[in-house]
């Protein structure tokens, strides 16, 4: 398990605990809401600092459907022809000074291998482009939303490790495989 996903997987945890634990444990809460306050603070920090190198980079980079990478996508009218491909898609929306969303960077592109060719991943990286997250109605970072033939099936807005992603790209081809 890639160490990014060891995190996501501990903060997701403690921020369950943090929301469900009885309320004699407010102390403990409060440390925890205190602990998952500075880690974010500090992811976003990091993601800030990689910004310039990774914006030069993504430059560069050129990815195709089929290549077992996300399709990276920077306008509004490329994401919608990248949804309207047909099949399954899934667009991950994400900034580049996102701390939780650099976490999800290697689930992202290790789904996007697993699932080469029989579903098209997709990022759109709403840094300098906010009118890519306001045309889907997406207002938290990082947001996975899965399509099929366009049409949007599900939507999960928070960090996500590759197991929740897999598992929810399987629910959404077998949902897909039911309506067809």
């Amino acid at each position: 398990m890639p160490i990014s996903d060891t995190i996501t997987q501990q903060l997701n945890s403690l921020e369950d605990f943090a929301k469900n634990a009885p309320n004699y444990y407010l102390p403990i809460k409060l440390l925890a809401w205190l602990v998952l306050f500075i880690v974010m603070i500090l992811s976003n920090y990091i993601a800030v600092l990689k910004w310039p190198f990774s914006a030069l980079y993504k430059r560069v980079k050129k990815s195709s459907p089929h290549s077992g990478k996300p399709i990276e996508v920077k306008t509004e009218e490329a994401l919608k022809q990248a949804i309207d491909s047909g099949g399954i898609v899934m667009v991950d929306f994400s900034a580049q000074w996102c701390g939780p969303c650099l976490l999800m960077e290697p689930a992202i592109d290790a789904v996007a291998q697993i699932y080469k060719g029989k579903i098209t991943v997709v990022k759109a990286d709403v840094s300098l482009n906010t009118g890519m997250a306001q045309a889907y109605g997406v207002r938290g970072f990082p947001t996975i939303m899965m399509f099929n033939d366009a049409q949007e099936l599900s939507r999960k807005s928070s960090a996500m490790t590759q197991r929740q992603l897999t598992a929810l790209i399987n629910d959404t081809i077998n949902a897909a495989s039911v309506v067809v």
